[in-house]
């Protein structure tokens, strides 16, 4: 079952409720549509794919990282910006989305290892999906916090700060 939607801008209910995405403690909204299981079933997926839209209520997708590549699609919506760190402190903003400003790019991969955090670029909201290999797992999943930034990358910490979650309440 999902999360009521009444949060929801206006024009993102409908489509969250059609995909069933229900909140995700990142920010934004989400569903797993499928998950590649090795044979036999035991072991870390092969790949997991997930249904991810934020809008106007939740705009941005906190600053965290798993050990797997994930490749993001647009599919529709305002363009997002993918805002991520490398392990050695490069910052990089790309846009994944149409807009005419900064190109079209409709799928982007974000290196394992590496931090990413999603933020709407224009409003009212962006669906994307995205594809992780090996499949993603919550314990392969870190969530930055000011204490990691800080210590990590301390030159970032005016970029980072927006995008990193002050408070663990959903």
């Amino acid at each position: 079952m999902t999360q009521p939607v009444a949060r929801a801008h206006p024009d993102a209910e409908p489509v969250i409720e059609r995909l069933g995405l229900a909140v995700n403690p990142l920010g934004g909204w989400y569903k797993q549509v499928h998950e590649c299981r090795p044979p036999r079933g035991t072991g870390r997926s092969l790949v997991t794919v997930i249904t991810y839209l934020l809008d106007s209520s939740r705009p941005v997708a906190y600053l965290h990282r798993t050990s797997a590549d994930a490749i993001h699609y647009f599919h529709q919506g305002c363009p997002l910006a993918v805002v991520t760190v490398s392990p050695d402190g490069e910052l990089r903003r790309q846009v994944l989305g149409r807009d005419l400003d900064h190109g079209d790019s409709l799928q982007l991969v974000v290196a394992g290892g590496t931090w990413k955090a999603f933020e709407l670029v224009g409003r009212p909201w962006a669906l994307i999906s995205e594809a992780v290999a090996p499949g993603w797992e919550a314990t392969d999943q870190a969530e930055a916090t000011p204490a990691v930034y800080e210590r990590d990358h301390p030159h970032l910490g005016d970029a980072l700060a927006p995008l990193v979650r002050h408070n663990t309440d959903v």
